[in-house]
């Protein structure tokens, strides 16, 4: 079988490109690799299609997907090396960089594997994604032993959470001003038919994933944008824009900028991909309880999530804090009722309502930032409107004195954010638990295992019927 002109020279450019981003500690990994297919990556929600074998159009979104997935990552390493960071060889002397080789080199790759048989096959193997639980930790910490004292913590935090719920909020005690974070004034009016027409008009590839223009998303972020309506006791408890101090060292939570970061992801309900609208803050910190609480630390956030259905109603809220904890789960009326009581598995937690009406009024206590209502009724003390920002710049954060710099490691864990329980949930097997995470990296149950991204997560979270 005859290659593709520049196949070798494109192979070993992917190849030292790669080794240059490793070599210098700027590897993203929102999305993984895809062994033996430098010019693709996946994550949670395109791997789950490996098992379908895509062939002819199918084959071809999926290729189209995982291809844009790894230029996404690579756009953001590349901008991130240090200035001057020598690069490979352009494959032809006419690309202008190396981003412009990459691209070319993915099409030539691709030319390739698509002229070769048995690619879905091959791609179902190696376009998987690991889950974000170590083996050896379990096992090295007895696991099975250590998860009866475990499973007891989980209890009384899901107790504290039933009961935090079931007060009114007018009758929740607070520590400092009740504040309420509020949308950009310019969010247009939540209008039910002209999401469920939006949504509904959406081209979808041939996987039966939509395709979105800016000013479609913007509509629907800004749509079910939430209000924060947050106990301040201090600037902890201020939600900010992340930010690299001029001194150098770790990220910071700027309080004097509040943001609340969006990011646009998918899950598969029955036969269909449905949209997931992400709301994301961050807080400077969560502060510790006095000298023994392990759970106190650098930066803290929580991400507000609303997965619509194919008539864009809100099928499903959730969420959880950034480093993966205390997942939430507030259904619609179309979900039936919650898995409980499953041996060596967290229940799917719904504490309360779900919110009703246009945006979700969330309430959000002092120095935990343990959400404590999803429709807050309580008269807040003043108002702050938020800006928003796209999560992906936390990817590629700006330096001060020059060069970018992601708020997330090459392992997904945003550095100096370590909690002191590590020591006592390591035998759990998520790696740093209670650090603060990227996305595709939230492990949100200690007992069993479950993952925020999961792309069936509501089928197992739910009694589902398999249609």
């Amino acid at each position: 079988m005859s290659q593709p002109p520049d196949y070798r020279a494109c192979l070993r450019f992917m190849e030292e490109l790669d080794e240059t981003v490793r070599s210098h500690g700027v590897s993203d990994v929102q999305h993984r690799p895809v062994a033996g297919f430098p010019y693709l990556r996946t994550d949670r929600f395109l791997a789950s299609f490996a098992p379908e074998r895509p062939q002819g159009a199918e084959l071809k979104a999926w290729l189209d997907r995982m291809q844009a997935a790894a230029l996404e990552d690579l756009t953001v390493e590349l901008a991130n090396l240090p200035a001057g960071t020598p690069l490979p060889p352009h494959p032809r002397d006419s690309l202008a960089s190396a981003l412009d080789g990459a691209k070319y080199c993915a099409d030539r790759l691709r030319e390739h594997d698509l002229a070769r048989p048995g690619l879905a096959d091959r791609l179902a193997d190696a376009a998987t994604v690991p889950a974000e639980y170590r083996s050896w930790q379990r096992t090295v910490g007895l696991y099975y032993l250590s998860l009866m004292a475990v499973q007891r913590g989980v209890d009384r935090w899901q107790a504290e959470t039933f009961a935090d719920f079931g007060t009114a909020p007018s009758e929740l005690p607070i520590a400092g001003k009740l504040t309420a974070y509020v949308p950009p004034p310019d969010s247009p009016a939540f209008d039910q038919p002209r999401i469920s027409e939006l949504i509904r008009s959406l081209p979808r590839d041939a996987l039966g994933i939509p395709h979105l223009e800016e000013r479609q998303r913007q509509l629907l972020f800004d749509a079910f944008a939430p209000t924060w309506v947050i106990d301040v006791a201090s600037n902890a408890d201020r939600p900010g824009r992340m930010v690299y101090p001029p001194t150098g060292g770790i990220a910071e939570a700027d309080p004097t900028r509040p943001t609340v970061y969006r990011l646009l992801s998918f899950t598969r309900f029955h036969d269909q991909v449905l949209l997931q609208l992400n709301y994301a803050i961050w807080f400077p910190e969560r502060p510790a309880d006095g000298y023994f609480d392990l759970l106190g630390g650098h930066l803290d956030g929580l991400i507000w999530r609303v997965t619509l259905d194919r008539e864009g109603r809100p099928l499903l809220f959730d969420s959880i804090h950034q480093c993966g904890c205390y997942h939430l789960f507030f259904p619609g009326g179309a979900l039936p009722p919650a898995r409980t009581g499953v041996t060596f598995a967290e229940d799917t937690l719904v504490p309360g309502a779900s919110p009703q009406g246009d945006r979700a009024r969330l309430r959000v206590a002092h120095s935990t930032h343990y959400l404590q209502s999803a429709e807050d009724t309580a008269v807040a003390s003043s108002e702050i409107t938020y800006r928003f920002a796209d999560y992906d710049e936390l990817r590629s954060l700006p330096l001060i004195f020059g060069g970018r710099r992601s708020l997330f490691g090459s392992d997904g864990i945003v550095a100096g954010t370590r909690r002191g329980e590590r020591f006592v949930l390591w035998p759990m097997g998520v790696p740093e638990p209670g650090a603060m995470r990227q996305w595709g990296h939230h492990a949100t149950a200690f007992v069993g295992e479950r993952h925020f991204d999961d792309p069936r997560l509501i089928e197992t979270s739910f009694r589902v019927q398999t249609p």
